[in-house]
């Protein structure tokens, strides 16, 4: 059975699951799939920013809507979601699992004894690294689910009877689509090079714009070009529309921003964050403050210029 995409709420059928539309990321994917085996495939999922409000068919909601009241699978509100005992806060995909993993493994036939135990591993191995990686980070807690374990878990279990030969080309095909995309990807970001060189020389108070969601960031972190150093936001247009304002890392190999946004901004509610800006069009700044929204372009250099000006915040002390 294949995920049924709706574009409005009379093609639905069975279950309807809600997450926002644009760009998508691990979170609400893995948390799409967690869902479709909760429900055994019989689901339609509608992809929107503007969740309708009041829904009266079997729905979840999740990782878009907070604003209206949306808050048990979402994770960008102030203070975000809760976290684990282990200090990994949770994301939609972590939320999803937390609520609806039991009722996939029992889906799956695992053996009640064992649903606890394998719970934890799948929550450790792959939901942890997922949920740290849209929180903003990947400390040592998690893992990085990496393509050698991907193509590696097609090879037949001892409780699997099937022919490495199937497995193989299954594989095969996993890592054909993996390549290619990994390809196209690479491609891009080599032919975004003279753009982004460009917009990194019109720069100006540490804040670059681009026209178009070009992939800039580890161009801009490893540019040679002396005002790259000095870049610490830069405006794109945003694929659910308006501008995003995203906080350029101090170096390609971890989430750390050279200048995050305002403590005070963190995962507010929009009508907030308008007030104590004053950008009237401002509607998001995530929890993780590596990332924030406008409508508009000029109320997006604005957010950004506010915060390249914000003063630089004290370290919190420790007592002791």
């Amino acid at each position: 059975m294949s995920l049924k995409i709706i574009k409005t709420l009379d093609e639905c059928t069975g279950h309807l699951l809600v997450t926002h539309d644009g760009r998508f990321h691990p979170d609400e994917i893995l948390g799409t799939v967690i869902l479709f085996e909760a429900f055994n495939g019989n689901v339609s999922l509608l992809r929107t920013s503007n969740p309708p409000k009041y829904l009266k068919i079997p729905h979840v909601v999740y990782d878009v809507g907070h604003e209206i009241g949306y808050t048990r699978y979402d994770h960008h509100q102030l203070g975000g979601n809760g976290k684990r005992r282990n200090g990994v806060p949770y994301a939609s995909a972590g939320l999803l699992w937390r609520d609806f993993g039991d009722i996939v493994l029992m889906n799956k036939s695992v053996p009640p004894d064992y649903i606890n135990p394998i719970w934890k591993a799948i929550d450790n191995r792959l939901i942890q690294t997922v949920d740290c990686y849209d929180n903003g980070f990947l400390p040592a807690e998690c893992s990085d689910f990496s393509i050698n374990r991907v193509i590696s878990n097609f090879n037949p279990t001892w409780l699997e009877q099937e022919a490495s030969n199937v497995a193989f080309l299954i594989a095969f095909e996993v890592a054909k689509q993996i390549f290619n995309r990994e390809l196209e990807r690479v491609k891009a970001q080599k032919l975004a090079i003279p753009m982004v060189e460009a917009a990194i020389e019109e720069s100006n108070d540490g804040i670059m714009i681009l026209n178009s969601s070009v992939p800039w960031d580890g161009i801009v972190v490893n540019s040679s070009l002396p005002k790259a150093k000095e870049i610490l936001y830069v405006i794109t247009p945003s694929l659910r529309k308006g501008y995003n304002i995203v906080g350029v890392k101090k170096s390609s190999t971890n989430f750390e921003v050279r200048k995050p946004f305002p403590k005070s901004w963190a995962g507010l509610p929009k009508k907030l964050l308008r007030e104590i800006t004053g950008v009237e069009t401002a509607h998001f700044c995530h929890s993780a403050r590596f990332i924030a929204g406008a409508k508009t372009l000029e109320d997006a250099k604005k957010l950004a210029a506010i915060a390249a000006n914000y003063p630089e915040e004290l370290p919190e002390l420790k007592e002791g």
